[in-house]
């Protein structure tokens, strides 16, 4: 379950701030040895796996776990020598996950993004494009993974047949606690899964994914509105279920204001929502289709009761399915 504070942010970028990658190790590159056995992903340092997570670099022995060519496909590395991969879905209901301790907890009062790039390897029987990013306080519990994290699902690159390119996955997020732990795997059953079905007469069926270049750095400090109270929910899941569809004000916010104008943007800066209505309510799409799962910010220019004076606020609402 999402677990965000509801409440107005103003957010001041950061923009001379270095970007620090809190994910050690985050491109695979520091190898402790470079075995000629089947156990390389152990050789990847400060990283951990549920199940049996694989490694690739031409430094192994192993022809099986060799770049570019190697038992999973042919790859070259997003950057660098190394990759590693995981069975996002292997039939029936098996899965592998890895995760590592970050070089700090993450900050309540910053926002981060957090990023990796993922490619279809190409023995795969089946495509899926289910992956989660899950955050913890505590180590990684591989048999309880569904219920140890914030879990931040979708479907957040293209599902189609394509295991030449790098894709690469991105979100925005704030977190509500110091999460010191980051996972990533698919924590949906074989059937909740998106897939496309390559080979329907295989023994064997299964999407095996490579991963590349996991980072996460703060894009900005976050300093609570000055007002005290929230004035809309800052996540919405518009996938018609009638819970938490729509993006508008928090109820009792509306007998608080004479006006309202609020204009919400992609993250090319493009207006795809605008509403000069206190009882405005977005629904999640742009001109006509529904958006992408990522973050929108927002400015809202509002005036309260018995004021004349015009307040301007700006924040993110997190889009998610």
């Amino acid at each position: 379950m999402l677990r965000w504070r509801f409440f107005v942010l103003l957010f001041i970028y950061l923009n001379t701030q270095a970007q620090t990658n809190l994910v050690p190790n985050g491109d695979f590159e520091e190898i402790a040895f470079c075995t000629s056995g089947v156990n390389v992903f152990a050789q990847i340092q400060n990283w951990k796996g549920c199940s049996t997570p694989e490694a690739f670099n031409e430094c192994f022995g192993n022809n099986n776990f060799k770049v570019p060519i190697n038992m999973r496909g042919v790859q070259f590395p997003q950057s660098g020598l190394t990759y590693v991969g995981i069975f996002n879905i292997l039939v029936p209901e098996n899965r592998e996950f890895i995760w590592v301790k970050l070089n700090s907890g993450l900050d309540t009062s910053k926002l981060y993004q957090i990023s990796f790039y993922v490619s279809y390897a190409e023995t795969s029987t089946l495509l899926s494009n289910n992956l989660d990013l899950l955050l913890s306080t505590k180590t990684i519990n591989c048999s309880d993974v569904n219920s140890c994290c914030f879990k931040l699902t979708g479907n957040s690159f293209p599902l189609i047949k394509d295991t030449e390119n790098w894709f690469k996955v991105e979100a925005l997020v704030k977190p509500d606690s110091s999460y010191q732990y980051i996972c990533i795997g698919n924590t949906k059953s074989d059937l909740q899964s998106d897939y496309i079905l390559i080979d329907s007469f295989a023994v064997n069926k299964f999407s095996f994914l490579y991963i590349d270049n996991i980072a996460i750095t703060v894009v900005a400090d976050i300093v609570p509105d000055s007002i005290g109270t929230p004035l809309c929910f800052n996540s919405i899941t518009p996938n018609k279920d009638g819970k938490n569809d729509i993006f508008r004000l928090v109820p009792n916010e509306q007998s608080k204001l004479q006006r309202l104008t609020i204009k919400i943007f992609n993250r090319w800066g493009q207006l795809v929502y605008s509403s000069n209505n206190i009882s405005f309510e977005w629904d999640g799409t742009f001109k006509g289709a529904p958006v992408e799962l990522g973050a929108y910010p927002y400015i809202m220019e509002y005036t309260l009761l018995n004021e004349q004076k015009s307040r301007t606020k700006s924040g993110w609402v997190h889009v998610l399915y």
